[in-house]
């Protein structure tokens, strides 16, 4: 199991602090992927820690413009 994967299954446990560890050991596999920066700041909002989800969001737009 891929540690994107191990996110995604503590992530809908509701355990996001282990969640993120996992978004961010896979984001040190594939630095420029906008899925797992969005599912970082995703994350970091269901935590409150809203200035930090919008760092990731700002990331997001960068790999990804629109």
């Amino acid at each position: 199991m891929t540690n994107y994967q191990l996110g995604e299954l503590y992530y809908l446990e509701q355990e996001y602090e282990e969640a993120l560890f996992h978004y961010k050991k896979a984001l040190e596999e594939f630095p420029e992927s906008g899925k797992i920066l969005y599912q970082i700041g995703y994350t970091y909002q269901q935590l409150k820690n809203y200035s930090k989800a919008c760092e990731y969001y700002e990331e997001v737009y960068f790999w990804m413009p629109t």
